[in-house]
């Protein structure tokens, strides 16, 4: 009887340390970040007056890498997240995101004549 019960803490303690051993190697894992090198030819991105420090670095290291990454947009990273042809980028939500779509003259043309 004692042998069952050492047996059944020993597995436990073991499926214990296993269990806290993958839960840290998988948020080791989903914490990390690959930043993908800028193209050659890409211009280096320069920070705007006023913004905050944090997201300017972020942006010299991630814009002109052909990668649409977080914080960038239309307006601040336009080498990576331009606007197809016919569309133009700007703020239609009055915050502060920058998106592209089509220029309201086309949208408010009527038929000709």
């Amino acid at each position: 009887m004692i042998q069952k019960k050492f047996l059944i803490v020993a597995v436990t303690l073991a499926a214990l340390v296993m269990g806290v051993s993958i839960s840290v190697f998988a948020l080791n894992n989903t914490n990390s970040t690959t930043i993908t090198a800028r193209l050659p030819n890409a211009p280096e991105y320069v920070c705007p007056d006023g913004q905050p420090a944090s997201e300017c670095a972020q942006l010299k290291l991630t814009c002109g890498n052909g990668i649409n990454d977080p914080g960038e947009d239309c307006m601040n990273c336009a080498f990576d997240k331009g606007c197809p042809s016919g569309l133009i980028c700007g703020n239609v939500s009055g915050a502060d995101e920058y998106i592209c779509h089509y220029p309201a003259g086309l949208c408010l043309a009527g038929p000709a004549g």
